[in-house]
């Protein structure tokens, strides 16, 4: 759910239900990502193709590529389903009427079951987004740490730095940036 809202994959009618603006603007932010996905998504596989069409394929590139590639596919099928799926939509709204009859039977005993529960997964919520966090930390900082590797371009060798995400640029990332 976190990880959803940050990505601006939480349906927008459900998110800041009385505060307009806020709605308004997280609806912007989340067609600005889901634009955003649909890009970058297209790009990672141009560098695919380039990457498969290079006379020195390398095998541990593309599955680089193709790991890290499947995770942002199924984030933007996640923003597909949350946005477009009436379903979804009902579900969501079904929990939050529940959730509303809940507290308004005011049964004491059972508010409390519920919000231990609540308190126990919001808690495990943000374990897990901590670890994912840490994860992404990991995964951005380890090409600064890693030894370049050598790639043959011809008759010349270049020393090419691994980047976190190999996504096609119109420019030459290694000669740009490295």
């Amino acid at each position: 759910m976190i990880c959803s809202v940050a990505f601006g994959c939480f349906p927008w009618e459900f998110y800041f239900p009385d505060n307009k603006p806020r709605r308004r603007a997280y609806e912007i932010y989340g067609r600005i990502m889901f634009a955003y996905y649909i890009v970058f998504i297209f790009t990672i596989f141009v560098q695919l193709v380039v990457m498969l069409k290079r006379p020195d394929f390398d095998i541990d590139a593309v599955c680089a590529n193709m790991c890290v590639t499947l995770i942002n596919i199924v984030t933007l099928f996640r923003q597909l389903v949350f946005h477009f799926n009436p379903k979804f939509t009902k579900i969501i709204q079904k929990v939050i009427d529940m959730e509303s009859r809940i507290y308004r039977k005011g049964d004491e005993k059972i508010c409390s079951i519920y919000t231990k529960y609540v308190k126990g997964i919001n808690k495990s919520l943000k374990l897990y987004f901590c670890f994912i966090g840490s994860l992404l930390v990991i995964f951005c900082v380890r090409p600064l740490l890693a030894d370049p590797v050598e790639q043959r371009v011809g008759d010349e060798v270049k020393l090419v730095r691994p980047l976190p995400q190999s996504s096609w640029f119109p420019i030459d990332t290694e000669e740009q940036y490295l």
